[in-house]
């Protein structure tokens, strides 16, 4: 009998260890937030060298489910930053860098909202929908990014043109759209 009491007790230790652990965003990653943008602080990498790209950050779009999870969905799906692989160059205009960089991971942030709204409207959410729903997302925001590059490349700084400033209300306006499916929010 004390062994059943004993099973049953880790049975629910091992469930309430599941069921309400979070991946934790750590230190290593920046969590897209729409009250906290980039800052200088943000990056590991600080350089001062004009021989190589000027600024990079690489932005990570992921899915992470515990067994037994209760999380919402939306928390479920993150949009971060990876630090130790991001830098900025501090000789050239730090504003502009930063201005960039956070609209690239603006556009990412219209994707991976998109990604959660697919994900719950399947009815099958088999792991084979999840990957290749998440390919094609992907591949929308490197579109996009690309988009947004090559605008922004051919236009000259990103802090005060006007095509910086009609990227940053089409994002707006479709990060309001898909509100609903923020990290923030409960969620379904």
């Amino acid at each position: 009998m004390k062994n059943k009491y004993l099973l049953l007790l880790l049975f629910f230790a091992y469930l309430g260890l599941t069921a309400f652990s979070q991946k934790k965003i750590n230190q290593e990653f920046v969590l897209w937030d729409s009250d906290n943008k980039l800052t200088i602080n943000d990056f590991i990498f600080k350089k001062s060298d004009s021989a190589h790209d000027f600024c990079n950050a690489v932005f990570i779009m992921e899915y992470y489910k515990a067994p037994f999870s209760f999380k919402t969905l939306n928390k479920q799906f993150t949009n971060s930053m990876l630090k130790s692989a991001s830098w900025i160059d501090t000789a050239l205009n730090i504003a502009y860098q930063i201005t960039y960089l956070q609209t690239l991971f603006d556009i990412q942030e219209i994707y991976t909202r998109q990604w959660r709204k697919a994900f719950s409207e399947k009815t099958s959410a088999s792991r084979q929908n999840l990957k290749k729903t998440h390919n094609k997302v992907i591949a929308d925001a490197i579109n996009r990014q690309q988009q947004y590059r090559a605008d922004i490349m051919n236009a000259g700084t990103a802090s005060s043109n006007p095509i910086q400033a009609k990227w940053e209300e089409a994002i707006q306006t479709e990060l309001k759209q898909l509100e609903d499916f923020s990290y923030k929010k409960r969620g379904y």
